[in-house]
């Protein structure tokens, strides 16, 4: 009893020596104020803004917020684009018997979705694990592996699309192979959106490999 009541003091003795350091850590931070951790912090902060195409010196209203917190579409992609209900997604697999990658459709899709959004910041997050096999053309899906450089050129002409429509692509890509780097580095540099490694398997939490600039492409394995 005595060894419980005397973790129990420290436990105290630490809140009351804590109260008014991290008080005033708080207060500085939703004030604003520079902090002593603000030159590690803010990089990432901003990152994080730019990632998610917001603006921080925005005033945000209640209703904006509750829209963004709500409102969402979510696309699937694979020898064609379909939007997928978020009530959905708990019956999906990523080892579907569907074959083919057509992100044109999907980014088709996803600018149509966004044009009835009067949102000023809206932003297309794709995840993929293969470049490009798929896209529209008069109507009928055109498939063909390896990929056609028609297939590139029509997925890039949306990407261009989605860019004259201030639309950010942002790219997670779930394998690491030469050619969805390179067709990626390409949709990253037309759209000046972001690109990373993900780990399928830890998707929610891994960030990966910025690989927004060609150079970077020469360490890939």
């Amino acid at each position: 009893k005595t060894s419980v009541w005397m973790w129990v003091g420290i436990g105290c003795g630490l809140v009351l020596l804590l109260t008014r350091p991290l008080g005033g850590y708080l207060d500085n931070v939703m004030a604003g104020r520079r902090t002593l951790l603000s030159p590690v912090l803010r990089p990432i902060e901003h990152g994080f803004y730019r990632l998610a195409g917001i603006d921080p010196a925005e005033e945000q209203s209640w209703w904006v917020y509750a829209r963004a917190m709500i409102v969402f579409h979510i696309v699937g992609f694979a020898y064609h684009a379909r939007q997928v209900r978020p009530g959905a997604l708990a019956g999906l697999s990523w080892h579907g018997h569907e074959y083919g990658t057509n992100l044109q459709h999907g980014l088709q899709l996803a600018r149509g979705l966004l044009a009835k959004s009067h949102a000023a910041n809206r932003s297309i997050v794709v995840i993929t694990d293969g470049e490009p096999t798929a896209h529209i053309e008069d109507g009928q899906v055109e498939f063909s592996y390896p990929p056609t450089r028609r297939t590139v050129e029509e997925t890039l002409k949306e990407v261009g699309r989605c860019t004259r429509e201030g639309i950010t692509i942002n790219t997670f890509m779930l394998e690491r192979s030469r050619a969805l780097a390179a067709f990626v580095e390409r949709m990253t540099r037309l759209n000046r959106g972001r690109a990373f490694f993900a780990d399928p398997d830890d998707l929610g939490s891994t960030v990966g490999v910025e690989i927004g600039r060609a150079h970077r492409l020469g360490v890939l394995g």
